[in-house]
């Protein structure tokens, strides 16, 4: 039985595992994490090492699961009843993202269309990017265009014939 929990030591709507009456937990998985938990603090695995695998693996959980010496599934509960850990998981991600969005970037300002594309689909939409190739707010169609032209746009600048 899964239930939510509402008290405020976790993240809100978490959820929990509940046993039925009678129910023999030696044998669950719950008891599994119960049991990797206990190895976990006995080995000495500390919140401060935990936040530092995090930031070192960019949020990857199998990764810090690897490093630290711990079963993936028993990172995932920590950190996901953790506010702590959390908060680093979430920020680690956005910084991974945010590396791969540069890269992009570079890629698209050196002329890279492809990469030129994804940029513009994934930030340009208010100017009518997105699936469709037809910037909606000048009536142009992007296969019009010259490289020169697409450079442009993607440095934000306004080519002639936009103007």
């Amino acid at each position: 039985m899964i239930d939510e929990v509402t008290d405020s030591k976790t993240i809100p709507g978490t959820l929990v595992h509940t046993e039925p009456l009678g129910y023999n937990k030696s044998h669950s998985v719950l008891a599994q994490v119960e049991r990797d938990e206990r190895d976990a603090i006995s080995s000495g695995v500390s919140q401060e090492m935990f936040i530092q695998s995090i930031r070192s693996k960019w949020g990857n959980i199998s990764s810090v699961a690897k490093e630290l010496g711990l079963p993936r599934h028993y990172v995932e509960e920590r950190v996901k009843n953790d506010l702590e850990l959390w908060q680093e998981m979430v920020n680690a991600n956005e910084m991974r993202l945010d590396l791969v969005e540069d890269s992009i970037f570079d890629k698209a300002i050196g002329g890279d269309m492809r990469a030129a594309g994804m940029y513009m689909e994934a930030n340009g939409k208010h100017r009518g990017w997105g699936k469709e190739t037809k910037n909606l707010n000048v009536g142009l169609n992007v296969n019009d265009l010259s490289v020169e032209e697409l450079q442009k746009i993607v440095r934000g600048e306004i080519p002639e014939s936009m103007k």
